[in-house]
């Protein structure tokens, strides 16, 4: 830092200082004097606790905005003066009651109010959000047949909703990002939120005409990781941590079951994850002294929010780990709809649909499977075995076709499971006349190792083990 900017630095201290310090005595003041006009914050409907706020405390009040974002709090006689105290100035800035958003963060704004019990402190917690990098399609281009509706997803931060259109309503409608298949024909569906844009072709045809399975050398990739770094990209994949998931959507967060559901014995952490030389790994590991009186470390990657998609080719290449208790997954769950906690318009678990490409069980060393979950009240499944010529333990690719009218499930391009659509169904009343649902909406990607647990019986690791990994050269996704 130079000198110049050193002494900027002393008086914008100075600066908050002093209007810290007004903020202080304005509100002495107010006590002693018991004079000054009501004060009215009119919080924006972001968060969903809009509205004038009088009287109470707003502790409990929250205001979201984007970078560069504003919004208005405002004294109930425009001529007062109003002062307003800042807990971090680099998040937010406030002149005449105008908040503007500044970076990424969270802070409190203070100010003084007066109440039925007389003048107290109160707050408003704001939170600044990125700026919107633009609109992106949660699929390319896509083939249905008259009558089928798929869900398409924006990308856009929760609160903020796109403008949908189709170039040629007589053969495809869109709104609210359902696109529903009208008459055959070809249409462009496009999402718009001020300066961005997104659109990806629509084709429709009637009923038995879809064209079988494409050729793998005619696929369009769209998305993939290599695992070519050093560490995971964090711009694809998250973390799930602990014993449960815990997601936020709109502001609400959400807790699922213990122990995933599944009384599984491990506790998730990023430690478990590695990359080298092209290929990332997740090692369960025997480890003391770790919460909730779990046994073993691992971990559990999902492209949730990130990466989602309703049809196509998924593959990865792998090996897996061998021994009692091993539980390696590669799986696709329904992408969360804005403010439906982790459920989309289907509803929740298992109305919504899973998909599992491919799961083993490491005390079986020469097979895999894969199932197919819907359903309603309880949960419904197709599965089947896969048979291996080398042990798991080899490097296979596990994939999966996923269409409207069918899923195909692969281990070294051959078929092992086939579902049609006239197998699979929904309880919601929202399938109700759509042959394809739930399968027809984005669907993200999970991989995880969990030990123990339901799938094999409950068996858990012998006393001897250690530590085991399982080991991802790649995983791709295909129009």
């Amino acid at each position: 830092m130079s000198k110049g900017e050193g002494a900027v630095d002393k008086d914008r201290k100075l600066q908050n200082f002093i209007r810290r310090a007004a903020v202080l005595v304005v509100a002495l003041l107010f006590v002693l004097c018991c004079v000054g006009c009501d004060l009215h914050l009119n919080l924006p409907d972001f968060s969903g606790v809009g509205g004038t706020v009088t009287g109470v405390r707003l502790d409990a009040y929250s205001a979201k905005i984007r970078v560069g974002g504003q919004f208005k709090l405002s004294p109930e006689e425009p001529d007062s003066e109003t002062f307003w105290n800042i807990s971090d100035e680099s998040v937010v800035s406030v002149e005449n009651g105008v908040v503007t958003g500044l970076a990424e963060g969270k802070t409190v704004i203070s100010t003084v109010l007066t109440t039925a019990e007389g003048r107290e402190m109160v707050n408003c917690t704001v939170t600044v959000s990125a700026e919107v990098q633009g609109v992106k399609s949660s699929m390319t281009d896509a083939t249905l047949t008259v009558g089928d509706e798929i869900v398409f997803y924006d990308g856009l931060p929760q609160g903020l909703n796109a403008e949908w259109s189709s170039s040629d309503e007589d053969v495809a409608a869109a709104e609210s990002g359902i696109v529903t298949a009208l008459s055959p024909g070809k249409a462009e569906i496009t999402a718009v939120y001020g300066e961005y844009s997104a659109s990806y072709t629509l084709t429709v045809v009637g009923e038995g005409e879809l064209p079988d399975t494409p050729d793998p050398t005619e696929r369009q990739l769209i998305w993939s990781d290599e695992f070519d770094g050093d560490t995971l990209d964090e711009s694809k994949w998250s973390y799930q941590l602990g014993i449960r998931d815990v997601y936020v959507n709109d502001g609400r967060t959400i807790e699922g079951p213990r122990f995933w559901g599944n009384d599984e014995l491990q506790y998730y952490t990023k430690d478990a994850v590695s990359l080298v030389e092209g290929v990332m790994s997740i090692t369960a590991e025997r480890k003391s002294g770790l919460p909730e009186e779990r046994q073993f470390t691992s971990a559990r990657i999902v492209t949730r929010d990130k990466g989602f998609w309703t049809y196509g080719y998924f593959e990865a290449r792998m090996k897996l780990p061998a021994g009692t208790g091993m539980w390696p997954a590669f799986w696709l769950l329904p992408q969360p709809e804005k403010g439906m906690g982790t459920d989309n318009r289907y509803g929740g678990w298992p109305a919504n649909g899973e998909i599992d490409i491919m799961e083993a069980k490491g005390r079986l060393l020469f097979e895999s499977s894969g199932a197919l979950h819907y359903g309603g009240g309880q949960d419904v499944f197709t599965s089947n075995t896969a048979n291996h010529t080398a042990p798991i333990t080899a490097w296979h690719t596990y994939a999966l076709e996923w269409r409207s009218d069918h899923i195909s499930w692969f281990v070294d391009d051959v078929e092992f499971l086939r579902v049609e659509s006239s197998r699979w169904y929904t309880t919601s009343p929202l399938g109700n006349g759509n042959p394809s649902a739930p399968f027809d909406a984005p669907y993200y990607i999970l991989i995880n190792l969990a030990v123990g647990g339901m799938f094999d019986g409950g068996r858990a690791p012998d006393a001897s083990f250690t530590s085991a990994a399982m080991q991802v050269d790649y995983v791709r996704v295909y129009a």
